[in-house]
């Protein structure tokens, strides 16, 4: 991983301080921009409603996650969880 480079990589939150769990090849010092993304939800959910569209291909890929968007609003107010708008 070089400067300017995108990577993904696991880290640990701790006391406060988030930690990588493997070397980052970075100067000291670098400013990079972090993403929080607790056990690869995004990337999970990403590749799901493409899997749903490739067997489904008939029905457009705006109408699978308008299905899936419907269904996790859904699920969120019967956990009492705020809108993903909300977070």
């Amino acid at each position: 991983m070089g400067l300017g480079d995108k990577t993904t990589i696991l880290a640990l939150f701790k006391d406060g301080v988030l930690r990588p769990l493997e070397p980052l090849d970075l100067p000291e010092g670098a400013r990079v921009e972090v993403t929080i993304d607790p056990l690869g939800l995004v990337k999970r959910l990403d590749d799901l409603l493409r899997e749903i569209h490739e067997r489904n291909k008939d029905i457009p890929l705006e109408q699978v996650e308008a299905a899936v968007d419907r269904v996790i609003r859904e699920v969120r107010g019967q956990a009492g969880l705020p809108a993903l708008s909300q977070v």
